[in-house]
């Protein structure tokens, strides 16, 4: 109890960029992971912005 209100027990929870699990497995951290660097990847902004090809060229690779 946590000022006499009873808390809740949880699976996970999101602890700034992290996620908390209450059973110490890292797989719902890196799903978390992938999704924001695919949601960041997927912004227009990188292939429409004044970046060198090279350098967007190797993004891409890295991505893939």
């Amino acid at each position: 109890m946590i000022n006499r209100e009873v808390a809740e027990n949880v699976d996970y929870f999101n602890y700034f960029v992290s996620v908390v699990t209450n059973y110490a497995r890292c797989t719902r951290e890196i799903e978390s992971r992938i999704a924001m660097a695919q949601a960041t990847f997927n912004k227009k902004a990188l292939f429409t912005s004044k970046l060198d090809l090279n350098l967007g060229k190797k993004l891409v690779k890295c991505y893939i």
